[in-house]
């Protein structure tokens, strides 16, 4: 996970969160992905900051969710270039 940007959206600030591989994985697939993408963004989430509304394992369910969401996207959207 990478810290990316803090941006303001209605007045609220946010962090993305970048979900990018690590070069030092154990499976070989993803670290011979990580060496050849080695900065490639596979998901991002955007994380509200101060959010009081929320326990903290809240927000980690929602990171995960939105992570998955964006993931499962770029899959879609390659499979489709492929066909």
């Amino acid at each position: 996970m990478d810290y990316g940007e803090k941006f303001k959206n209605d007045n609220q600030e946010f962090m993305r969160l970048n979900f990018q591989l690590n070069k030092e994985a154990e499976r070989k697939t993803l670290k011979d992905l990580a060496k050849k993408k080695s900065h490639e963004v596979w998901a991002k989430a955007d994380v509200l900051l101060n959010d009081s509304k929320k326990t903290e394992d809240e927000i980690s369910d929602d990171i995960f969710d939105d992570l998955e969401k964006d993931l499962e996207k770029k899959i879609e959207k390659d499979v489709k270039k492929k066909t």
